[in-house]
């Protein structure tokens, strides 16, 4: 349950499916730092750097390619990669590891498997959830492996 402090935190729940990477990332740093444009415009530079390095060593056009690793990063039925997400931080200046320590305040943005959840001031802050949680539940650090003893 989510403390008074929990409920005046900055948060984002997930509207769409599979768009954690996107409000985690604006979890972590406590405003709206990417939006969806922003997913779809950094997906677009990686797909054309993608095929521009992959059409020499294919026979495929730099098109089909493009669109191959487009469908890659983002489908309707998954949401966007957490590969743009890691590439929106490092682009931005942050580092981009499964588990990012973003600045030296404790903000956090864990990314896992096929999900990715926030961690600032002390707060859970999960996308799938209602509000920020105080205590990390078990499930969750089971699926994240974390240990922050």
């Amino acid at each position: 349950m989510a403390s008074d402090s929990a409920a005046a935190v900055y948060f984002e729940k997930q509207t769409a499916p599979q768009t954690c990477g996107l409000h985690s990332l604006n979890n972590a740093m406590g405003f709206p730092m990417a939006t969806e444009k922003d997913f779809h415009e950094k997906a677009f530079e990686m797909a054309t750097e993608y095929a521009l390095g992959a059409s020499k060593r294919s026979k495929k056009s730099f098109e089909e390619l493009k669109n191959a690793y487009l469908g890659a990063l983002y489908t309707k039925e998954n949401g966007w990669s957490l590969d743009v997400a890691r590439r929106i931080l490092r682009d931005r200046g942050f580092p981009s590891h499964s588990v990012t320590k973003v600045d030296h305040s404790g903000k956090y943005l864990v990314m896992r498997s096929h999900h990715a959840i926030a961690i600032r001031d002390g707060l859970i802050l999960d996308s799938l959830r209602e509000r920020p949680m105080r205590n990390m539940p078990t499930d969750v650090m089971a699926i994240f492996q974390i240990d922050l003893a």
